[in-house]
Parts: C-alpha cells; sequence; structure tokens
C-alpha cells in the first residue's frame, strides 16, 4: 500500500524531503552526488526534480526489508502519476532508465523484489 505525501525539496537525484520534514533515500539506486560535482549528479537531480519537486508523489516499502537507513532517511520506492495520465512511474526504476542512476543494495540487504529488471534497465542504459 503507498502513501501519499507532499515533496518540500529535492536535495538530489535520490535523495528528496517531505513536507513533514521526513526524508526519503530512493531505494535500489544510486545517483552521482552534488556535494562532491560528480558527473551527472546535477541531471539526475533534475530528473527528480521534474517529477517531484512541490508535488505529491506516493511511497511504498519493500517487504522484508529495514524501512529507515542509520541515518533515519525511510528507504522507499517513489511513485508520481505517469505521463499521460495513466497509471504509476516509479521514479527509483525511471531514473536507472534514464541512465542517471545504478542498481544498489546494501551489503546485508536481501534482493529487491524487482532486482533483475533493474539491472536489465541499467544495462540497456548503459548500451545507448
Amino acid at each position: 500500500d503507498a502513501e501519499r505525501h507532499p515533496v518540500r525539496n529535492v536535495y538530489d537525484g535520490d535523495t528528496l524531503t517531505l513536507v513533514n520534514e521526513k526524508r526519503i533515500r530512493f531505494l535500489g539506486i544510486d545517483t552521482p552526488e552534488i556535494k562532491e560535482k560528480q558527473p551527472f549528479a546535477e541531471e539526475a537531480k533534475a530528473y527528480t526534480k521534474e517529477r517531484c519537486h512541490k508535488k505529491d508523489i506516493w511511497i511504498s516499502f519493500e517487504p522484508g526489508h529495514e524501512k529507515e537507513d542509520h541515518y533515519g532517511r525511510l528507504l522507499a520506492w517513489v511513485w508520481v502519476p505517469a505521463e499521460g495520465g495513466e497509471g504509476y512511474l516509479c521514479v527509483n526504476e525511471g531514473i536507472v532508465y534514464a541512465g542517471l542512476a545504478t542498481v544498489y543494495t546494501p551489503k546485508k540487504s536481501s534482493k529487491l523484489h524487482n532486482f533483475d529488471k533493474m539491472i536489465k534497465m541499467q544495462r540497456d542504459a548503459r548500451k545507448s
């Protein structure tokens, strides 16, 4: 079940802050760091900002996984209405498909439900 939340600010490609001040860390991905001026960090942030900044998002959690990381951020799947209004886009998957994020699972974590799909998206993005 997804929970609807308004977004206050997008920090970077894989982190945002809700109006209630809770921070969300996108589950299953890693984007380049803004602070370290890594290549494509600004593009990754722009991707997420365009879809989430000052808008309502829906978050869901991975069954059997921790809901928070060691910084107290919620580890979640982030959903927004799809372009054209049909269904929803999982932003975590979309940013991988766009080639602006890599698939990431912490070492002690079990595999995510869509891990194989995201690895294929990552491979396809690197080819194009």
